[in-house]
């Protein structure tokens, strides 16, 4: 099983606050809110193996970075869209 992340994970620091996965309650930071859910991706990847190897499943589950896409994601970030674009 395959779960796509990102390395934006390893940049978040306490955006992953599951008492606030809507913020609610403290200001929005869209790379912040970005890196939390791939950070919850890997986690879901994580428990989901811990689930699966409970039950004595063969199965594995990987949490990937599928690499750089150019995308209308980034359509309002004309530095990152013009660093892909060199790539």
């Amino acid at each position: 099983i395959i779960s796509l992340s990102s390395d934006g994970h390893t940049t978040t620091t306490d955006a992953l606050q599951l008492d606030d996965l809507h913020w609610k309650t403290r200001g929005y930071n869209k790379w912040q809110a970005y890196n939390a859910s791939k950070m919850a991706n890997v986690l879901f990847a994580k428990e989901f193996q811990r689930h699966l190897d409970n039950e004595g499943s063969d199965v594995t589950v990987y949490s990937v970075h599928p690499g750089v896409v150019k995308t209308e994601l980034l359509r309002h970030n004309g530095w990152v869209t013009s660093v892909i674009d060199i790539v």
